[in-house]
């Protein structure tokens, strides 16, 4: 109080004490923060690859009993950049399982991949996701692109899908009907 009024303090700003303890906390934090995310980055990669290898390995799947149930199979694609879509059929009257594989998998199977890819954005490879390539890719045998999947078939009328993880490849096979 001086000469009857009271006069309050005001305290602006922080003492250099807490201002070290902010800096340390934000440090600590930072430095656990390096350690973790690669890691939870690595592992989401390679669950989205996974993710696409099994819708991969689905939409054979589904094809194939398409295929034995209604001896026909259909799939989507389009011809004008996305604009407009349309449903394609294909009979199933195979009686060499070579040509099957050529006719469906190279032809028709690789196109609907393909236009999914560039206008869906489907089954991107989360290491290369700048990549032009078509991923799923038809190519014989296994990628050794890391996070690339690869289809091919074999002269039974069996598909292989394959999808490199880096440190090994997951591979399944899908057996189409041949008459």
């Amino acid at each position: 109080m001086v000469g009857g009024t009271l006069i309050l303090m005001n305290k602006k700003g922080f003492t250099l004490i807490e201002l070290l303890i902010v800096v340390a906390i934000i440090g600590i934090l930072a430095a656990v923060g390096t350690a973790v995310i690669p890691g939870l980055l690595e592992k989401a990669k390679q669950t989205a690859i996974k993710a696409n290898h099994k819708n991969v390995v689905t939409f054979f799947k589904l094809k194939s009993l398409q295929c034995d149930a209604e001896g026909k199979v259909t799939f989507e694609t389009t011809r004008n950049s996305g604009q407009t879509w349309i449903t394609l059929t294909r009979k199933c009257n195979y009686t060499n399982g070579w040509h099957l594989v050529q006719d469906l998998g190279y032809n028709y199977f690789r196109q609907q991949f393909r236009s999914d890819y560039y206008y869906k954005d489907l089954y991107e490879n989360p290491y290369d996701p700048s990549t032009f390539d078509i991923n799923p890719y038809w190519q014989n045998g296994c990628s050794n692109v890391k996070g690339r999947m690869t289809y091919y078939g074999k002269n039974t009328g069996a598909f292989i899908i394959c999808t490199n993880l880096g440190n090994e490849n997951i591979i399944s096979t899908v057996q189409f009907p041949v008459n």
